[in-house]
């Protein structure tokens, strides 16, 4: 299925500095699939989720690691993807960070479901793609995922804070401690 969503380019911004310690080269693996170089830095510039996608997936084949996105995620840093990731850190509970999150995902990227159920001492967090094929957006999803895991374990305080992780996706391997 063509993901045609837009997404804010700067949802890439670790992407060199994983790239390089594999020894890829980046410009090429963009140009591949129709982005530049340069426009990384650009927390303006929107492209469309099929291309960033194209992208994470060329590069885990390239650098032969199939859970690349999590390793994406542990050098994301929320404050460089603009309002949503801004506001995830910004709130005096973690339920008002991830209330404002969802407020501000939208101008990070469009056509995603989030949401959040809260029941007793459990929540349930879902995040999904609108028309976008759960194997083909495999990398970008499980990147997303452990950067949420990532910074509800940062804003909790809590390093092993239980996550119970389901993905759309066959697992490419076992990376959640």
């Amino acid at each position: 299925m063509y993901d045609k969503h837009p997404i804010r380019l700067s949802i890439l911004h670790m992407v060199p500095d994983v790239a390089e310690s594999r020894s890829l080269v980046l410009g090429p693996l963009l140009a591949g699939v129709g982005l530049d170089l340069g426009n990384l830095a650009d927390r303006t510039q929107i492209v469309l989720r099929a291309q960033v996608v194209a992208q994470l997936r060329l590069m885990a084949r390239q650098a032969g690691e199939a859970t690349l996105g999590v390793d994406l995620a542990a050098a994301a840093r929320p404050g460089r993807l603009g309002p949503s990731g801004e506001a995830l850190l910004s709130g005096r509970t973690l339920r008002e960070c991830i209330d404002a999150h969802i407020r501000h995902l939208p101008n990070l990227q469009a056509g995603v479901r989030v949401g959040l159920q809260v029941s007793g001492t459990r929540a349930h967090w879902r995040h999904a793609f609108v028309d976008s094929d759960p194997e083909q957006a495999a990398v970008l999803t499980e990147g997303i995922a452990a950067f949420f895991v990532q910074a509800l374990r940062a804003i909790t305080g809590q390093p092993d804070l239980p996550v119970y992780l389901v993905l759309p996706h066959r697992q490419q391997a076992r990376f959640w401690g």
